[in-house]
């Protein structure tokens, strides 16, 4: 298994039409195969280390193989950005990494 994280650092301005949009751009990602959850995380912001009102937020896409993922990469994922470059441009960054599951403790 494969864990895709997307961290993302919203303006203020537009944070709530961000947010009300952004389940709706994850649940289009699942569809992509391998693709099996998707979890939205926001940073706990101590108060008296607050450098900045931004939104920072991070999705994690759970994805069966490696193969899937860069199958993603190769094909919808070009169209997946665009759509929220293109709906929120300048007003949010993104950066992304990925996790390749070594063990798993219940």
């Amino acid at each position: 298994m494969v864990l895709y994280e997307v961290n993302l650092k919203i303006k203020k301005e537009v944070a709530l039409a961000f947010m009300k949009w952004l389940p709706g751009h994850m649940q289009r990602v699942l569809k992509a195969d391998g693709f099996f959850q998707a979890s939205l995380f926001q940073e706990d912001q101590d108060k008296s280390e607050k450098e900045d009102d931004d939104l920072k937020v991070t999705v994690f896409y759970k994805v069966k193989t490696r193969e899937n993922l860069e199958s993603y990469f190769n094909g919808l994922a070009h169209e997946m950005r665009e759509e929220g470059l293109s709906r929120f441009p300048g007003q949010f960054e993104a950066s992304r990494r990925v996790h390749t599951l070594v063990e798993d403790l219940n």
